[in-house]
C-alpha cells in the first residue's frame, strides 16, 4: 500500500523498515541525535524529525518534544530527490539547496546512515 511522502504512514513504514535494515541500524549505532527538517513547502508536513537514540531510530512528523540538535531548511523538490537517492545531503548542504545549523560535528557524524535512509526507502512505495 502507499504512503504519501511526509505524512504519518510514510514516517510509521521508514521507521519499520530503518529499525530492520542491518547496514542503516549498524550506522546508527551509538549515535544520540535529534535532527529536525523544515519543508516549508511540503503540501504534507513542513516540520519532521529524526531521532538517534544509541541503539532506536525514529521518524516522526512535527517538532521534537527536546531540542535538535541540528535544524535543517530546504524545499520540498531538494527533499523528495534526496529522498530516492539522487542528492545526499552533505551535498544538499555544500550546494546551499540545504540550510543547516546547530551541531555540525553531530550531523557528519550521522553523515552514513542518513545516507543508507535513500536505500531505506527504495523499499517502501512512496507517493511524492
Amino acid at each position: 500500500m502507499p504512503v504519501r511522502f511526509l505524512s504519518d504512514d510514510w514516517a510509521e513504514s521508514l521507521t519499520a523498515a530503518a529499525s530492520e535494515h542491518a547496514a542503516f541500524m549498524a550506522a546508527a549505532a551509538g549515535q544520540h541525535a535529534i535532527f529536525q527538517l523544515s519543508v516549508p513547502d511540503s503540501p504534507t508536513a513542513d516540520i519532521y524529525h529524526m531521532e538517534f537514540s544509541g541503539d532506536s531510530f525514529a521518524v516522526r512528523i512535527g517538532a521534537p518534544a527536546h531540542t535538535a540538535d541540528i535544524n535543517a531548511k530546504l524545499d520540498y523538490d531538494t527533499n523528495v530527490t534526496i529522498s530516492r537517492g539522487q542528492l545526499t545531503g552533505q551535498a544538499a548542504a555544500m550546494t546551499g539547496r540545504m540550510q543547516v545549523t546547530g551541531n555540525i560535528e553531530k550531523m557528519m557524524s550521522l553523515g552514513k546512515a542518513l545516507d543508507l535512509l535513500a536505500r531505506v526507502e527504495e523499499n517502501l512505495d512512496i507517493t511524492y
